[in-house]
């Protein structure tokens, strides 16, 4: 007989941009040639208690856009999750780590690429599935076109 899977005991419960920056400017001699994507682990935020804790996000993206100019972005997210069960500070650190990462890409790509689409670029392919760490996505331009 199949059996209905149960719910995890941590839930998103509610979920807000604390920061977002966005700039056009003009490009220094450091900034990369290709799209860039920066995703840290997932931060716990201070202050968490047996049945809730905040979880911080924070992604920049660089996108070359000319020669002379790049676009630059960041986004910060907080998602506020609830716990059916007690959890030890350990655990909360723990998930916000290993999974508020995954709980919370999403909403951080949708923002990244809305900001890009606002300011008349054509966002680079943004991966669905991240893990942390720095990776080069690729542009929307062919493998052709200069």
């Amino acid at each position: 007989m199949p059996t209905t899977p149960g719910l995890h005991p941590v839930q998103l419960q509610e979920l807000w941009v604390e920061q977002v920056d966005a700039a056009r400017r003009h490009r220094i001699q450091d900034d990369p040639t290709e799209a860039t994507l920066a995703i840290p682990r997932a931060v716990l935020v201070k202050g968490a208690t047996a049945r809730e804790f905040r979880c911080s996000l924070q992604v920049n993206t660089q996108v070359p856009i000319s020669d002379e100019e790049i676009w630059t972005a960041k986004v910060t997210i907080v998602g506020r999750f609830g716990s059916s069960i007690d959890l030890t500070p350990v655990q909360a650190r723990s998930f916000a780590r290993d999974s508020g990462l995954y709980v919370m890409w999403p909403f951080a790509r949708a923002h990244l690429a809305e900001f890009g689409m606002l300011a008349g670029l054509e966002p680079p392919h943004l991966p669905l599935i991240v893990r942390p760490g720095g990776v080069r996505v690729p542009s929307r331009r062919g493998p052709n076109t200069p």
